[in-house]
């Protein structure tokens, strides 16, 4: 399997970030393969299989594993053919920022086939959770 890799930094501190991480129904604002979450809950429940249209076109399913830190968030997205696995740490700085890593991995007979167009995506994700995290501190 081919892991994937990015980091930035985020103008928000960790608990805000981690807020806009464990809102399962804000992923698709942020997260530009999730199209739809079928949960109106705004907090994460470990284990819980939440219903997901993936890039319109497929359904699956978001699961977060238990919090084992408060600065890591792991999670399994599955659909036909495809499984990623994920994760998001956090690490704070002092000037009030928030450096965030996201690492995932893909399994599946799709997305096998597909590996080179996902090279850029840790970075995509990452610039778009920027952003509405850090509108959402300004919010604050």
């Amino acid at each position: 399997m081919t892991v994937y890799s990015a980091t930035t930094g985020i103008r928000a501190d960790p608990a805000t970030v981690l807020r806009v991480l464990l809102d399962p129904s804000a992923v698709p604002e942020w997260n530009p393969a999730i199209t739809r979450v079928a949960t109106l809950e705004t907090e994460v429940r470990p284990g819980v299989a939440y219903g997901v249209t993936v890039r319109s076109l497929l359904r699956g399913t978001l699961t977060y594993a238990p919090r084992h830190s408060n600065l890591l968030v792991e999670y399994e997205l599955r659909a036909p053919g495809a499984v990623e696995k994920g994760r998001w740490l956090l690490h704070g700085a002092e000037n009030g920022t928030t450096e965030v890593e996201h690492t995932f991995e893909h399994g599946g007979f799709l997305l096998a086939r597909m590996s080179s167009a996902f090279e850029r995506v840790a970075s995509w994700r990452l610039e778009r959770l920027k952003s509405f995290a850090e509108a959402s501190a300004a919010a604050r």
